[in-house]
C-alpha cells in the first residue's frame, strides 16, 4: 500500500475517534463557552461529505460487527486498541506535569500488556488484581498533545471540520500527528497486519456510536449538536472535568 493509502486509513481511524467525543459531550455550557463558528459554511459542506462516508460504509460495517461479534470479544478489542493508547496518555501526563497520572499509565501498560495478554483484559483496573494497594484499581487517565498544548497556553483556534478526521480545533487537529507517533500500532513493520488493526479499529469505534445514532437524529440540527456537544466535552477534558469559574482565568485559556 502506497504512502497516500496508508494516511488515509490513519485518517479514517482518527475521525471515528473524534466523532465518539463529539457524541459525548456535556449537557451544560462551562463558564466562557463560546459557540462561534466562523467557517460554518466550510464546515457544514465538510460534515456532509463526513456523514455521506458514514452512511454508505462505516455504520453498514459496524452494524454488521455488532451482529456477529459476542459482546465478550468486542470488550477485548476495544480494551487492546485502549491499551495501545496507553504510551501517548503517559507522555502527555508528564508533559503536563502530572507524575502520577504518567506512572499511572506506564503501570496500566506495562500489566496490561503482559497479565491482560496484550491488553485483551484490563487487569490494571481490577481493584482484586491490587487489593490494599491500589483498592481502586488504576483507572486510565485519558490526555493527548492537544490537551498539553492547552496547558501551555496555546489557544484553540477556530473550530473546524476536517475532511474524514471530523471534529477538530485547529490545536487539536495539529495534535494528532503527533500523538500518532506515541502509539505502537502506527509502528507495526508488516504492512498488512497494520492495515487489518487499523481497518478493526475503524469498525470497533463506530460500533461504539451506534447506541447515540437516535440521539443525532432526533436532533434538530445534527451538525450544531455534534460541534457544541465537541467543544464542551473538549474544554471539560483540558481542565480534567473541572473548568475554572473564573472568567478571566477560561478567557485567558481557550480565547
Amino acid at each position: 500500500m502506497n504512502s497516500s493509502r496508508r494516511e488515509s486509513t490513519a485518517t479514517l481511524v482518527i475521525a471515528t475517534a473524534c466523532l465518539l467525543v463529539g457524541l459525548t459531550g456535556c449537557a451544560s455550557n462551562p463558564v466562557g463557552y463560546s459557540d462561534a463558528d466562523h467557517l460554518e459554511p466550510v464546515n457544514r459542506a465538510v460534515y456532509s461529505f463526513n456523514s455521506f462516508i458514514d452512511k454508505v460504509m462505516l455504520k453498514p460495517l459496524a452494524m454488521g460487527y455488532d451482529d456477529l461479534m459476542p459482546t465478550p470479544a468486542q470488550t477485548g478489542v476495544s480494551n487492546v486498541y485502549s491499551n495501545l493508547l496507553e504510551p501517548t496518555n503517559g507522555i502527555n501526563n508528564l508533559l503536563q506535569g502530572k507524575p502520577k497520572g504518567a506512572g499511572n499509565s506506564v503501570g496500566r501498560f506495562a500489566i496490561n500488556s503482559t497479565v491482560g495478554v496484550l491488553g485483551i483484559f484490563d487487569v490494571a483496573g481490577n481493584a482484586d488484581f491490587y487489593q490494599r494497594s491500589a483498592p481502586q484499581g488504576l483507572r486510565r487517565q485519558e490526555e493527548d498533545f492537544g490537551q498539553t498544548l492547552a496547558t501551555w497556553g496555546v489557544p484553540a483556534g477556530p473550530y473546524i471540520v476536517l475532511p474524514l478526521l471530523g471534529p477538530s480545533t485547529l490545536r487539536d487537529a495539529f495534535s494528532l500527528g503527533v500523538d500518532s507517533t506515541t502509539n505502537p500500532m502506527f509502528h507495526i513493520e508488516k504492512q498488512g497486519a497494520k492495515d487489518k488493526l487499523l481497518a478493526l479499529r475503524i469498525v470497533d469505534l463506530r460500533d461504539s456510536l451506534l447506541p447515540l445514532d437516535a440521539t443525532l437524529e432526533r436532533s434538530r440540527d445534527p451538525y450544531v449538536f455534534v460541534r457544541s456537544a465537541f467543544r464542551q466535552n473538549r474544554e471539560f477534558q483540558i481542565w480534567d472535568g473541572n473548568p475554572p469559574m473564573d472568567q478571566d482565568l477560561y478567557d485567558e485559556k481557550f480565547d
